[in-house]
């Protein structure tokens, strides 16, 4: 399984890395501090690698936040629209989270702090729909 976490929070990648290591030490974990810097890997790298099975994206980041990722990424190319996307975040704004939820390959809308229970629950959701 192929994982990609972005988020501007240094602690927050580390403590999920460490629990997706926990769930699964044959999980392939991508990181990514800076959403600009993650969708220019994805664009750069489009035909040589396997897109991920999930992404974890921090919703309110720096230059880009986590909603215009999700639409730059899709421009990329159309395959990106099976990848599942759990946002992460620690506003409480309902109406943000209908805002994103809208997006058709959002599963997930995760309130930090990060638990093991909320990540491993995103986790089987996204092992259920992709087979």
């Amino acid at each position: 399984m192929e994982v990609t976490l972005i988020d501007d929070d240094g602690l927050s990648l580390f403590l999920s890395r460490r629990m997706l290591e926990k769930f699964s030490p044959l999980i392939k974990i991508r990181e990514f501090m800076d959403a600009e810097i993650a969708l220019d890997y994805f664009k750069g790298s489009e035909s040589t690698f396997q897109e991920p099975h999930i992404i974890f994206l921090d919703l309110n980041l720096g230059k880009m936040d986590g909603l215009e990722f999700v639409i730059s990424l899709i421009d990329i190319n159309e395959r990106f629209r099976m990848v599942s996307i759990c946002i992460l975040t620690s506003s409480s704004d309902n109406d943000e989270k209908m805002k994103v939820m809208e997006i058709e390959n959002v599963i997930e809308f995760i309130s930090k702090p990060i638990t093991e229970q909320k990540l491993f629950k995103a986790i089987t959701k996204c092992l259920l729909l992709n087979g």
